[in-house]
């Protein structure tokens, strides 16, 4: 496993400076259109910062356990980009944009090159993970004068926190990550579950392996989760149930008997199959 996860390293992080170019161009449109600021030192800065990202999700990938200091996620440390009287607004969209943008290239190098489903969810959980905590960063220190501002902005981040990413034909993952608090089963109820019915998708796979807390309270609305879906005509799977979460399921008096269960993502994959 460790070598394969080297090698979608060497291909995905082969070249930082083209993956930072291909990320920058794909949000030029929405630069380009900003009227604001001045766009050359704009772009100049995104680039160091999110060069500084994918080092750290490389570096995170390949060395997940060896121990460190933690680096400071800020995305703009310094208010470079603050000071250009970029809203706070666009840079969370753009760094949303950059994630969504990685992920599928992640995905499509992945997939390209025959790797396994397993070692494609490890990187993009990491992704994920990284860039949430650099957009939670960056909020507290953008604006601290502006609180509604930031409690409005974290709100966003609660959606793009429970993203839904296609593994397959006509499946998807839906990844629990971190602490799950009620916000997140919210948002999952308001923007998810209508975006899978939109898109026609039978099979959900509610993946809770990067899940490190969630309440009595919270476990019973991941559930009614499952339970809607099943409503809508959708099938869900769940994997990533730990023992202390299996646990927390019973003291919720819930009963988990009714649906596929599988221990990771890549099994329930193979079981579809």
């Amino acid at each position: 496993m460790h070598n394969e996860m080297i090698s979608l390293s060497n291909i995905i992080f082969h070249n930082v400076d083209d993956l930072t170019l291909r990320l920058l161009k794909k949000a030029k449109v929405e630069i380009d259109d900003n009227n604001y600021f001045n766009k050359d030192d704009f772009i100049r800065h995104h680039y160091k910062l999110l060069e500084h990202l994918i080092q750290k999700i490389k570096f995170d990938f390949i060395k997940p356990t060896e121990k460190r200091s933690e680096l400071n996620l800020d995305y703009d440390p310094k208010n470079q980009i603050a000071d250009m009287d970029v809203s706070l607004s666009f840079m969370v969209d753009l760094l949303t944009r950059y994630r969504s943008e990685l992920l599928n290239y992640i995905q499509e190098k992945s997939y390209g090159n025959n790797f396994s489903i397993k070692t494609c969810q490890i990187l993009m959980h990491k992704t994920i993970q990284i860039f949430d905590q650099a957009v939670i960063d960056s909020i507290n220190n953008y604006d601290n004068k502006n609180q509604e501002a930031l409690a409005t902005m974290k709100q966003e981040i609660v959606k793009v926190s429970t993203p839904l990413v296609p593994v397959g034909e006509n499946i998807s993952v839906l990844p629990f990550i971190g602490e799950i608090t009620e916000d997140h089963t919210v948002n999952i109820y308001d923007y998810v579950i209508p975006t899978i019915k939109e898109q026609s998708i039978p099979i959900v796979i509610l993946d809770f392996s990067g899940v490190y807390r969630l309440n009595n309270e919270v476990m019973k609305r991941c559930f009614d989760i499952a339970k809607l879906l099943e409503l809508l005509g959708i099938e869900p799977i769940i994997t990533g149930i730990r023992p202390d979460l299996s646990q927390t399921a019973v003291q919720a008096g819930l009963s988990i008997k009714s649906y596929r269960i599988y221990r990771n993502v890549n099994e329930a994959l193979k079981a579809i199959a």
